[in-house]
């Protein structure tokens, strides 16, 4: 079998049948970044919101439990809220425009250091 035929018969053409050949360069398909709706945007704001008030209510409640046996589910309860908060602060962050990030991150970057910086506190007061 000639390599002519070999190639028709595993594309399923025939061999005398040949294909325009463009002689123009190949491009690149282009992806543009759509912008955020404003309803998917309140969205995810709220949605942050609500998991930052959870992590707040989680670490509350280990703070409360500390030195009780109730405090190791409440700690890792506490850690897994926070990560949750922290993650849709940073989604956030890194799908806003340069002046929507900068405004979020001016009202909310306080916030989840604090959370972070409560959750670290509490493991340090439970090795003492």
């Amino acid at each position: 079998v000639t390599r002519q035929k070999a190639a028709a018969l595993s594309t399923g053409l025939r061999p005398w049948i040949r294909l325009p050949q463009s002689t123009a360069p190949p491009t690149l398909p282009s992806f543009r970044i759509r912008p955020i709706s404003d309803d998917v945007m309140q969205k995810r704001l709220q949605s942050f919101q609500d998991l930052f008030a959870e992590a707040r209510l989680c670490l509350d409640d280990a703070r409360e439990s500390e030195g009780t046996t109730y405090f190791k589910d409440d700690i890792k309860e506490a850690e897994e809220a926070v990560e949750n908060a922290t993650k849709a602060y940073e989604d956030l962050l890194s799908d806003l425009d340069e002046g929507r990030k900068r405004e979020f991150e001016d009202a909310n970057s306080l916030k989840v250091k604090s959370l972070k910086e409560e959750y670290a506190q509490l493991l340090v007061d439970d090795d003492h």
